[in-house]
């Protein structure tokens, strides 16, 4: 948002809006989800200063994109700001501004750290004097955890985060304390956020229905956790390929560009069940 100032910028994204977006900045609001973020944000502050000059542009920076920020682009700037979530790209503009002489200004966020630094050619050390690097960096951005995770570190850490931990932990604890003490689970469902209260009353629902359906067995374990496998990684997988397509398709622009790549459904086939299925079958039930 503070970058987004001055009389004359170029602003480039190659993402788009995601609801986890909406909570960190105030540039966008719900109806801009699915849009491209950097049409989006010049749209907003061109609203703020109309004598704002600004170009935004949906590219990605780095050498595959040398073709338009070329020499030519690169010389017409006075400084450059950079506000990205990877040490690859912030590497490689980094070069670029020492190769062209241009003054970088670096920040960033990872969950509750934030870092911010201004590199001068000539002057100062570059970025890629630091020894930093995405292989020793142990958190992952929300953004990118609840978006589109690319990475196996990534898709651990959104199912420790979002599987293992609503389900085998928080989910159980809720329950408990409702059945233990209605009188202090509802005190405490009202220190919640909305979207923890409809999370905590949803699966303490799950559990009292799963009880009212007969006998909790083994058995009953195993269908539970059958029904979650498909939730999780067949039908959820399928409407997130569909909205996502139907984005592409009424934009007329890729959207399954970069790191977000189109995901696959998990298999099931009853006459031979895959190995991996029965595995998360027999770890959940238990």
């Amino acid at each position: 948002c503070e970058y987004l100032k001055g009389s004359k910028l170029i602003v480039t994204d190659m993402d788009r809006i995601e609801v986890s977006n909406l909570s960190r900045q105030f540039l966008f609001r719900q109806s801009d989800v699915g849009s491209p973020k950097s049409t989006s944000a010049a749209r907003v502050v061109k609203g703020w200063n109309e004598d704002l000059q600004i170009e935004a542009l949906e590219k990605g920076v780095g050498a595959t994109s040398e073709d338009y920020f070329d020499d030519e682009f690169w010389g017409r700037l006075d400084l450059c700001w950079n506000a990205l979530d990877n040490v690859v790209a912030r590497k490689y503009t980094d070069k670029c501004c020492l190769w062209y002489g241009l003054p970088l200004l670096e920040s960033g966020t990872l969950g509750t750290k934030s870092n911010s630094d201004v590199f001068l050619p000539g002057h100062t050390k570059s970025y890629n004097d630091g020894t930093e690097s995405d292989a020793n960096e142990n958190q992952i951005a929300m953004c990118t955890l609840r978006s589109f995770p690319y990475l196996p570190l990534h898709c651990i850490e959104f199912a420790k985060q979002a599987y293992f931990a609503d389900y085998m932990e928080f989910a159980p604890q809720q329950y408990e304390s409702f059945r233990k003490d209605k009188a202090g689970f509802f005190e405490q469902l009202d220190a919640m956020g909305e979207t923890e209260q409809f999370k905590s009353l949803k699966m303490i629902k799950g559990y009292i229905e799963l009880q009212k359906a007969g006998k909790v067995d083994f058995d009953a374990c195993i269908r539970t956790a059958f029904d979650q496998y498909c939730k999780d990684f067949i039908t959820s997988v399928r409407d997130l390929v569909y909205n996502c397509d139907q984005i592409e398709k009424s934009t007329g622009k890729p959207f399954w560009t970069g790191t977000k790549r189109r995901p696959t459904e998990a298999r099931w086939d009853p006459r031979d069940p895959p190995a991996e299925a029965l595995e998360y079958l027999y770890a959940t039930a238990n």
